[in-house]
């Protein structure tokens, strides 16, 4: 959870972006998932997310937030959004970092993650990919 602090600070960048994986809690065995991020939904933009019994957690800077759903809408990129209890991404700490530093997170969903027969679904995969590529051609500015 802290492998992004050192290269934030080495880089110093003016905002960052953290891509990850999600669980998709779309499965007949899931059927109170605590999220409606599913697959074949696109990517999923980070809304808060917390890692009980570390007390970390995360609540994306909202303007920059925003400037990836507004990308999204206009390249017809569909969008997902993700609360989540019980996971956290590397991006977490990064918005404590020297002054404060601005930070959102994506991430794509995931079925059996860190298992031998993880799903993802390719649409989502290549949604993830227009987005971040659409979202560094119009970087957001404060």
């Amino acid at each position: 959870m802290q492998g992004a602090v050192p290269v934030a600070s080495h880089l110093r960048p003016d905002w960052a972006l953290g891509l990850d994986a999600t669980l998709s809690f779309d499965t007949p065995d899931l059927p109170n998932g605590q999220t409606e991020v599913r697959l074949g939904g696109g990517p999923a933009i980070k809304i808060m997310d917390h890692l009980r019994g570390m007390g970390l957690g995360f609540v994306p800077h909202l303007g920059l937030r925003r400037h990836i759903e507004a990308v999204a809408a206009a390249e017809d990129i569909p969008l997902q959004r993700e609360v989540v209890v019980g996971l956290s991404t590397a991006a977490a700490p990064l918005p404590f970092l020297g002054a404060g530093l601005p930070v959102a997170a994506v991430s794509f969903p995931l079925r059996y993650s860190h298992s031998p027969v993880e799903v993802a679904d390719a649409g989502d995969a290549d949604a993830t990919l227009q987005l971040l590529e659409a979202v560094v051609r119009s970087p957001w500015k404060d």
